[in-house]
């Protein structure tokens, strides 16, 4: 019972906690391309 109130209880949060973070990912992923781009051309 006890993993099951647990479990009822955790995915709001858990899908919040993963939205975040692929969002934050993505967004770091996105810049450092950019960085990588703008520093390739400089050279």
């Amino acid at each position: 019972m006890d993993s099951v109130g647990t479990w009822s209880f955790l995915p709001p949060e858990g899908l919040c906690l993963f939205f975040l973070f692929s969002v934050i990912s993505g967004l770091v992923g996105s810049f450092d391309a950019v960085h990588r781009l703008s520093s390739v051309e400089k050279f």
